[in-house]
């Protein structure tokens, strides 16, 4: 009886053993169906981090070598080598950053949603020439050339010129990968008072929050950093003393009562001056200083040009507006009226008399500044000034619908915005005459539309592309998971009441 006792138990030994060694291996192997143990095995695998997770379950969204219906992370040993060259450096990046963090109380989203963008990002199977590496810190990235028809002889494709084309891969989005993005994404938003949605359609345009992207006009990493937006961070803050914006951020930083700010503070690697030359341009694009770094040079920059444009500045990890009577604490529920430029041009006073009776401030915010990012605050000011101006003077009264860009036809004069392929000089000619007309009669049209046929300088329709993504985030995601209600709609309800 004994002896079929103890067989019994050996035989069931044997089994759980390899049920624990064919769990661990499914784990491990980064296969897309595989979810963390749960129930009696958890203590097996809670010292390791799992890699190809399961973050959230969403009906319309579809990732490359993910789940359909699923939002993941990737395993280092799902993906390929050539995917894996700034894996080592994500490793070396403080565990405060790297790691997931439990009862992230500052958070205002999910993680889902930064993986998700990073994840719908192209470049999985083929090279592209957007994404590039540096040497090191201190170099410009290692130039890689638009597609070259040469190339394509397969005599000639083993050049260095030719290599040079074929760019990079995505980074393969490990748990260290995301993590550190999305916790210093999160903690640069928290410290300094940014709504933290507010930027995810943004950086979703222009970068997927991948490190390493790197635009056609030195535009560097998650935020696209130009020469110019650099400048903004790195100038002195005041004519009259020798005190950097960063530098004045900083000491800010230091006066609020915010852990977020605390950990930004003490990884010393971020606050690194890193020049506006494209020769340089590797300091905000290289990791393990990265993704912390130039995710903190965005923020600065959204500070600056939010107070040049609205008035509103940042003071000891809180927003203010110097009004003549001094400083003020905004409460953004409390749909206080803008000062900065919006008030040097009159832009409230002009909305009213244009039909809007009380406008919206954080609606003002959200536009002029997305514009500016991409247009400069100077030429932002002018085409709202311009818009409104324009219907003054024809006797049209604006209504919320005109300045909504969620559900605004913006692409109604596309075909006269855009060169089509192999169009002649006659073609051109009478196009662009087409064009002036529809422009001359621009007060006719809402916002977006308006917006999107005036914009000279940066990508015309910027901020229409922005509500696209806010759009395609609510239809994956699922509403207001990763989107402010409100974000770009002009609404008497406060857009960032949910902040």
């Amino acid at each position: 009886m004994k002896f079929k006792i103890l067989f019994l138990i050996s035989v069931l030994s044997v089994v759980l053993i390899a049920i624990l060694l064919s769990q661990e291996s499914r784990f491990k192997s980064g296969l897309s169906d595989v979810r963390k143990p749960s129930g009696f095995f958890d203590f097996i695998f809670k010292k390791n981090e799992i890699e190809n997770i399961t973050l959230m379950k969403c009906a319309n969204c579809k990732n490359p070598y993910s789940e359909p219906g699923t939002v993941q992370l990737e395993s280092k040993t799902s993906c390929s080598s050539d995917r894996l060259y700034y894996q080592n450096n994500f490793e070396k990046i403080s565990d405060v950053f790297k790691l997931k963090r439990n009862n992230f109380v500052e958070a205002h989203f999910a993680d889902a949603c930064v993986v998700h963008i990073m994840r719908s990002a192209g470049a999985y199977d083929s090279p592209s020439s957007s994404i590039t590496q540096c040497e090191s810190e201190d170099s410009a990235p290692i130039k890689v050339l638009s597609k070259k028809a040469e190339c394509e002889d397969s005599s000639k494709n083993q050049s260095n010129e030719c290599k040079k084309v074929k760019g990079h891969k995505l980074a393969c989005v490990t748990s260290e990968y995301a993590y550190s993005t999305y916790n210093a994404f999160v903690d640069v938003m928290d410290c300094l008072a940014i709504p933290q949605r507010e930027l995810l359609p943004k950086i979703w345009n222009e970068s997927q929050f991948h490190v390493n992207i790197y635009g056609k006009g030195d535009d560097a990493g998650i935020g696209q950093l130009t020469g110019d937006a650099i400048q903004e961070v790195t100038k002195p803050k005041y004519a009259d003393r020798d005190l950097l914006e960063i530098e004045y951020y900083k000491k800010e930083m230091e006066k609020a009562d915010k852990p977020s700010c605390n950990r930004i503070l003490a990884e010393k690697s971020a606050w690194k001056i890193v020049g506006s030359s494209p020769s340089v341009r590797c300091g905000l694009l290289t990791p393990e200083s990265n993704p912390l770094r130039n995710i903190l040079y965005t923020g600065i920059f959204y500070r600056v040009i939010t107070s040049r444009i609205t008035g509103i500045y940042y003071r000891a990890g809180k927003e203010f507006i110097r009004t003549p009577g001094g400083y003020i604490e905004r409460r953004e529920s409390e749909n206080t009226p803008l000062m900065g430029s919006i008030n040097e041009l009159h832009i409230i006073e002009k909305m009213q008399t244009a039909g809007i009776e009380n406008p919206n401030m954080d609606y003002l915010k959200q536009v002029l500044v997305s514009l500016a990012f991409n247009a400069g605050s100077s030429q932002a000011m002018k085409l709202f000034d311009n818009f409104l101006k324009s219907k003054i003077a024809h006797n049209l009264t604006i209504k919320e619908e005109d300045l909504d860009f969620i559900n605004a036809n913006s692409l109604r004069d596309m075909a006269l915005l855009t060169a089509p392929d192999g169009e002649t000089e006659e073609s051109k000619v009478a196009r662009l005459a087409q064009l002036e007309e529809v422009r001359n009669v621009a007060y006719e049209r809402n916002l977006p539309q308006f917006l999107r046929l005036m914009q000279s300088g940066g990508a015309p329709g910027y901020v229409s592309k922005i509500a696209y993504r806010t759009t395609m985030l609510n239809r994956e995601i699922g509403d207001g998971i990763c989107t402010q209600p409100s974000f770009l709609q002009h609404s008497l309800v406060q857009a960032s009441a949910q902040e």
